[in-house]
């Protein structure tokens, strides 16, 4: 008899495990792409779910007998009959509250304050998702989902993957925030929410910008693209019509220079505003239905993005018909108003200027927390524009049902197995394969039979580190470092076989020396085949600073030199952000593989691809320019077409490599609504 007890305890058991895994299958296969703009009222139904160690999500609302009793908890009412009630409990004090910095925390990452009285919860706006999202591992091998750099993604020119790439990051966030996910490490208190700051689509203009690894590329219908579809993918609706997340583009808009970053002022005319550097965003609004955008630093034609009344309101709002876009500055912004080019005389009047020409949310400074209110009294600013701001703010956040009933979302039920889950990996990895650019393949060098006695050399082969674009995760293994990445040299060598396969960095990435170059030479001489891997890192380009030039840093191309000394075939492997100048370097490697920033799981993807297990390749999303053409480019210049002209469009000179594409125009012109097939520019 305890036998059959024992057997029937089993048998139900498995019996659960399977409804719950169907019931987790179903649940992401039944999901909805989102069409448009988020923000219809709707009626509600409840999905099966279950509470995550009897608490409810990060930062949820209507939780406590005070908030349920009052209005704005009613989910009978419309959203906007909630947004009032909500309103008329707060004093002016409050509201500018729940706009600004609470100068106690974390400014940057803008902690909210709550308003215990009527039981509002605090919150934390600021969630990185550009390559993944920026968040504390939450255990072993259950870290955020970690795509190639954004540049490997967009070479990709494949809609599906940017859209499922959006989908890994919003179900991550989601499930991030049900688990009680922070940012940075475990126990920083700074916990994970609803707002998806990514993917960032500022326009990779001039090679030296130090930004460039954040980037999709330098077309802006490539961009605006890639930010529709990964927005669509991050907003997925489920059954009862909540969206995952509420994604924002970065940085709205022109900013493609780090030096005097804040105080820089770019005279950009209509035809390049309208043709280069508003498209992308657009798309994203538009087509993607982006809840709304982070501002820029620069100023354009001398007003700041951040206090832009004809950008945040005329374009975004009046003229791509999205009133109910959300507007954050980047962090310190509005503290920069009162240096050049605008110079506010004071404080109050620097938090106005950015409150009535449209932001909504201050991040990074503490101006409209300590000012508005004052701003208000002299007649600088109005209630009316701080009752506006926290309308677009949180409107968003009843869509998302973070003040209903937690259990009515299917969104409810993520959690930790769907962090770093084997369908994300699977999404993650097919992603990098059709990243990787085969710039060169002669002598049917490719693909390289497994057992091959070869040489991995190079900085870029030895670095794990160094393989990581800007805005990478917060933790990209448990417990933060980057041991648990495999070297470019490691990946190739589980393939090739250890002991077929030398490695050796030679030099530095950015050194003088070249000391250990006779020593590589001669690991090398007795091998059938070089992969030499170089390029930058983040040593040398990321946000606070751009590149001077885009040579090869360091003792890099004297090592090439050397390594072709060898007469050996040769593949080479560039990992960079920005492009790297190839002048002299395309000639003899029988191949060229552009990379990128691979991050964690470029080495496995090229691995693969190297030894023909794939043979996916994408290609080049900007053109690599000679060398001395960037002595020819002002980077303070805007103009696309001064000569000698920016970018595959209006670039008249002769590029090492071009990318293959279309022009913008002739997109246009095939179909006016934009959205041309991609796969026919190949």
């Amino acid at each position: 008899m305890p036998s059959c007890f024992r057997i029937l305890t089993i048998c139900t058991s498995y019996f659960f495990l399977l409804l719950a895994l169907w019931a987790s299958y179903s649940i992401f296969e039944g999901s909805v792409r989102l069409q448009g703009p988020i923000g219809l009222d709707r009626n509600v139904s409840p999905v099966n779910n279950y509470i995550w160690k009897d608490k409810v999500p990060n930062f949820w609302g209507c939780q406590n007998d005070v908030a349920k009793a009052l209005p704005y908890c009613d989910m009978s009412l419309s959203i906007d009959e909630r947004l009032e009630d909500l309103l008329s409990h707060l004093t002016l004090d409050e509201k500018v509250d729940m706009i600004g910095a609470d100068p106690t925390q974390d400014v940057c990452m803008t902690h909210t304050m709550n308003v215990s009285r009527i039981g509002l919860p605090d919150y934390y706006w600021l969630v990185e998702t550009n390559t993944a999202v920026g968040s504390a591992c939450i255990a072993e091998n259950k870290c955020a989902t970690e795509f190639s750099g954004p540049l490997s993604i967009a070479a990709s020119f494949n809609r599906s993957s940017w859209f499922l790439k959006g989908s890994v990051f919003g179900t991550e966030q989601r499930a991030l925030m049900n688990v009680h996910g922070e940012r940075f490490h475990t126990h920083s208190g700074r916990h994970i929410g609803l707002t998806a700051f990514g993917p960032n689509i500022n326009q990779q203009r001039d090679p030296r910008f130090g930004r460039s690894s954040e980037l999709p590329g330098e077309d802006p219908f490539l961009s605006g693209q890639y930010a529709a579809h990964m927005v669509q993918g991050m907003q997925e609706r489920d059954a009862n019509g909540y969206p995952k997340v509420l994604a924002y583009l970065k940085h709205f808009t022109a900013y493609s220079r780090e030096e005097g970053r804040g105080n820089d002022d770019y005279n950009i005319s209509m035809y390049d505003l309208f043709d280069t550097y508003l498209p992308q965003y657009e798309m994203g609004m538009v087509q993607g239905g982006a809840t709304g955008v982070m501002c820029s630093y620069n100023a354009v034609n001398g007003i700041p993005a951040c206090a832009n009344d004809y950008l945040l309101n005329k374009i975004l709002r009046q003229r791509w018909n999205r009133s109910d876009a959300h507007v954050t500055t980047d962090c310190g912004a509005v503290n920069n108003l009162r240096g050049k080019p605008i110079q506010a005389a004071d404080e109050a009047q620097a938090a106005a200027m950015a409150l009535m020409n449209g932001a909504d949310i201050e991040m990074g400074s503490t101006l409209f927390v300590h000012n508005l209110t004052t701003a208000i009294t002299l007649g600088y600013a109005t209630e009316e524009a701080v009752n506006q701001a926290i309308r677009r703010s949180y409107r968003p956040h009843f869509i998302a049902g973070r003040f209903d009933d937690p259990t009515l979302s299917e969104w409810f039920s993520l959690g930790l197995d769907d962090i770093q889950s084997k369908k994300h990996q699977e999404i993650q990895l097919e992603a990098a394969l059709q990243g990787l650019v085969l710039l060169k393949h002669e002598d049917s060098i490719l693909p390289i039979a497994a057992g091959t006695k070869l040489a991995v050399l190079g900085p870029l082969g030895m670095t794990r580190s160094g393989l990581m674009s800007d805005y990478e995760s917060d933790q990209s293994c448990f417990g933060g470092g980057h041991d648990c990445i495999p070297t470019l040299a490691e990946s190739i060598g589980f393939i090739n076989g250890k002991e077929f396969t030398v490695a050796a960095a030679g030099v530095d990435v950015d050194s003088r020396n070249t000391s250990d170059v006779e020593r590589i030479l001669q690991l090398a001489a007795d091998r059938d085949l070089i992969v030499l891997c170089l390029g930058n890192t983040k040593t040398q380009e990321q946000e606070g600073f751009d590149r001077k030039d885009t040579a090869l840093p360091g003792q890099q191309y004297a090592l090439f030199e050397a390594v072709l000394t060898l007469r050996k075939p040769v593949v080479l492997v560039l990992v960079n952000g920005g492009q790297i100048a190839l002048d002299g370097m395309t000639g003899y490697p029988s191949a060229i593989i552009e990379a990128f920033n691979p991050n964690g799981i470029g080495g496995t993807a090229l691995a693969a691809s190297l030894f023909g297990q794939e043979n996916r390749w994408g290609k080049l999303p900007y053109t690599i320019y000679p060398y001395s053409v960037m002595q020819s480019f002002d980077m303070k210049d805007h103009s696309m077409s001064a000569p000698p002209g920016r970018t595959y469009r209006y670039f008249t000179g002769k590029a090492t490599i071009r990318d293959i594409m279309l022009s913008s125009k002739d997109q246009r012109f095939l179909d006016s609504t934009g959205m041309y097939c991609l796969e026919h520019w190949k």
